[in-house]
């Protein structure tokens, strides 16, 4: 028999947000966060900035081919953990690259702006995550992030969506950590721009997304 897939190995689909679910609200909800997400960084860095930006976690690519767009002159990569980032047909137009959150293959303050969209929650132990993103970003620089809250509410569309409460049993799928907590730990390094709670305010609440910038 064989064995389990490592979290690194297994397809892109199984593990990533559903940007194309039957569902209509959660496919709404994950393009609802993004849009978010990328708002958060236009309100603050000009069209016209000569930027750097990296999406952490980035799977196919969603994220950087719609900052791209907006960012004409700005670097625009994205580095995955898992494997299957090399079976995507475009990869050779995009900056992309295999990598892990706790080991950034990147210089010292290398980036403007860091996205992590439904990442942090996957790694049992956060603090090497937080000091190397701490590591590249320059000073004043912006971290963007989604976490799911792990509420009753939240559960209970996993419930009706997946057949279980958690996701446990998933490799690649366990959440360590709820949005409370990562909020948290994400304020003691870095400076809390501006947050944002969809679809709807607590007890409503499904994901987080929040912005922060680097302390100077």
């Amino acid at each position: 028999m064989m064995g389990k897939k490592a979290d690194w190995e297994l397809d892109l689909e199984e593990i990533l947000p559903e940007y194309e679910s039957r569902n209509f609200f959660v496919r709404s909800l994950f393009w609802k966060r993004l849009k978010i997400a990328e708002n958060m960084l236009l309100s603050r860095k000009k069209r016209s900035s000569n930027i750097n930006i990296v999406d952490i976690g980035t799977g196919p690519a969603i994220l950087q081919r719609s900052i791209s767009g907006k960012y004409p002159r700005a670097l625009v990569c994205g580095i995955d953990y898992n494997f299957s980032i090399k079976q995507i047909k475009d990869r050779g137009a995009l900056n992309l690259m295999i990598g892990d959150a706790r080991s950034l293959p990147f210089t010292d303050s290398s980036f403007d702006a860091i996205f992590l969209l439904d990442v942090l929650e996957h790694i049992p132990n956060l603090k090497p995550v937080l000091e190397e993103i701490d590591r590249v970003l320059r000073p004043g620089g912006l971290v963007i992030i989604s976490v799911p809250t792990e509420t009753g509410i939240y559960k209970i569309g996993r419930l009706l969506l997946k057949g279980t409460t958690d996701e446990k049993d998933r490799p690649g799928g366990t959440h360590y950590h709820n949005a409370k907590r990562i909020v948290g730990l994400m304020k003691t390094k870095f400076v809390l721009r501006e947050l944002r709670k969809i679809p709807l305010p607590l007890p409503f609440t499904l994901f987080n997304i929040a912005c922060f910038s680097k302390k100077k």
